[in-house]
């Protein structure tokens, strides 16, 4: 798969992902494990919503970029945030017993490898003379 696709079928999913999170942010709080329906759960996630919304975009504005500053930079944002969600994730549940679900451990097994997809096409990515 190429670089552009694969940057394309991550944003795609952050797109998806977040406007679940926008406009039905309830069922998706349901999915993860939280059983409560409160105020400040529902605006939190609307709240990250839309900020992957706006990396979603980033992404799709940028997957055709030549090697740069900042196709390196977007990269480098993706995979931090997708394995290190990960692996916050893993501790809330593992050791805060935030309640566990299907859903979370499909949608963290998936990030995982989009993370990790990430480092890949990271390390592949051409030096930039600027870089140096």
């Amino acid at each position: 798969m190429s670089r552009s696709t694969f940057i394309l079928v991550v944003s795609l999913y952050g797109l998806l992902l977040s406007l679940g999170m926008l406009f039905a942010p309830e069922p998706l709080l349901q999915g993860y494990g939280n059983p409560v329906k409160d105020t400040l759960h529902v605006v939190l996630f609307q709240f990250l919503g839309m900020s992957n919304l706006g990396v979603a975009i980033i992404g799709l504005l940028i997957r055709n970029a030549e090697p740069s500053l900042g196709l390196r930079a977007f990269l480098t944002g993706q995979a931090v945030t997708l394995v290190g969600g990960v692996a916050l994730g893993v501790y809330h549940v593992t050791m805060m017993g935030v309640p566990n679900s299907t859903f979370f451990t499909v949608d963290s097994l998936w990030r995982l490898a989009l993370g990790l997809g990430m480092v890949y096409y990271l390390m592949r990515l051409k030096p930039v003379a600027s870089l140096a």
